[in-house]
Parts: C-alpha cells; sequence; structure tokens
C-alpha cells in the first residue's frame, strides 16, 4: 500500500526588478539538505549551483534561474528560506561603544532589495576612450559563480561578470560570444581611471539589504548595523 502524499503550501512573491509575481513552495528536507552539503564544502560554485537548482525546484521551473540578477537570486531564496526553516533570525551583534554581545531578532520578512539613491545616475555605458567603450549588466547567477571571494582573480572575474558587450565604431562584441581569455586580457589592459568607472557602475547596483537597530543592553548605546548580500543573514 502506497504511503500517502504530502500537500505542500503554496506562496506569491514578486520578484524584485522585473516585478514578476510568481508562485513558490518551501524547500524540502531533501533540498535543504544538499545546500547544508554543498555549504560546508565551502565552494562557492557549488553552493551557488544547488541555490539555483533549488530556486527552479520551488518556483515549479517557472524561474530560469540563471536569468536572475544576483540580487533578485537572494531575494527570492530569503523568502523560500523564511518559509521554509522560518520566519526570524536570531544575531549576537556587538555594541559599537562597549562590545557588550546583544541578541537581535530580524523578521526577514521586512527584509528588501536596496537601490542606492545615486542608481539612476549612474550608466551602464563606459567610454573607455574616444573609438572603445563597454556596456555593462548586473552580475547574473550565470556568472556568479566565476566571482570568488578566496580567487586571486576575483577583481578581474568581477570586471568580466559585468560585461555585456564591447563596442568600436565598427562592431559590437556581445561578451557571451567572446572566449574567456580574450575578457581577461581585455580587462587586465584596463587602467585605473576605467576600472573606477566599472567599479563605480558596480556600487551602484540595488542588493538584498537591511539596517538592524538596537540599543545595547549594557550601555544603552543606539546601534545600527548593515546586513547586505544573503551570506549576512545567515553568519
Amino acid at each position: 500500500m502506497a504511503l500517502p502524499k504530502l500537500e505542500t503550501p503554496k506562496y506569491e512573491m514578486e520578484i524584485p526588478s522585473t516585478k514578476e509575481v510568481v508562485e513558490y513552495r518551501p524547500f524540502l528536507v531533501k533540498e535543504e539538505k544538499l545546500l547544508m552539503i554543498a555549504q560546508e564544502t565551502n565552494d562557492s560554485k557549488e553552493i551557488i549551483r544547488v541555490m539555483r537548482d533549488i530556486i527552479e525546484a520551488c518556483t515549479f521551473n517557472k524561474v530560469k534561474a540563471n536569468n536572475l540578477t544576483v540580487y533578485d537570486a537572494e531575494y527570492i531564496f530569503l523568502q523560500l528560506r523564511s518559509k521554509s526553516v522560518g520566519e526570524n533570525v536570531d544575531f549576537q551583534l556587538k555594541c559599537s561603544e562597549c562590545n557588550t554581545p546583544n541578541r537581535v531578532t530580524l523578521h526577514l520578512g521586512d527584509v528588501g532589495v536596496y537601490s542606492p539613491p545615486n542608481m539612476e545616475l549612474v550608466s551602464n555605458k563606459v567610454e573607455l576612450t574616444d573609438k572603445v567603450g563597454m556596456t555593462l549588466k548586473p552580475v547574473s547567477m550565470k556568472n556568479a559563480a566565476t566571482v570568488d571571494n578566496q580567487s586571486e582573480d576575483m577583481i578581474t572575474n568581477l570586471l568580466i561578470s559585468v560585461i555585456e558587450n564591447i563596442y568600436d565604431e565598427d562592431n559590437v562584441y556581445p561578451a557571451d560570444n567572446t572566449s574567456t581569455e580574450e575578457l581577461v586580457e581585455f580587462v587586465e589592459s584596463l587602467n585605473h581611471e576605467q576600472v573606477t568607472q566599472i567599479q563605480k557602475y558596480i556600487s551602484s547596483l540595488p542588493s538584498l539589504q537591511h539596517t538592524i537597530v538596537f540599543n545595547c543592553i549594557n550601555c544603552k548605546t543606539k546601534n545600527e548595523q548593515v546586513l547586505n548580500g544573503l551570506q549576512d543573514f545567515f553568519v
């Protein structure tokens, strides 16, 4: 006799960048186990791969994770985690004045995607010379695995990950159709000022962010701590 099938609850959320409403379910024990195994490896590529798989499975394959920006993917995963594990996360945050640890509870439903106030003023077009330029784009989940914080090539890979295309007077060269070797050579030929322009664009991108405010239990000092990026919410 077959065992009964368990019904999984369904919810809706809005993808921040597109405003598209998608249906999703919590992740299951088998998926949580895969995530825990990936986290234990401390391999960023494996963690991102599992995250992409879970996002697609929990959105009934309606969301193609590789096409998501990193901040959209982090927001979606936070919603999945909220409905799967619990809506509250406890932190031990040290007071900036007396260094006393304070227990602070964050409701994940309060977390959103933060857009810097100057975002609209920063162009995604960077004119490198009077003849050569590039078009930039937010880091996608497809490219995120190449940006390893532990790698000595992290800066080069980060710069490559935001290039949509390179153009000159005659042609446009899509990054997706250009070899990694060519992109590395191109990026490593940039000067400091040109890199600064790209970094300015990266800094203007939205991010998963929340500011926690608490009064120290010891000295009563008001503290503010900014959590930025998915990793900060699950330390």
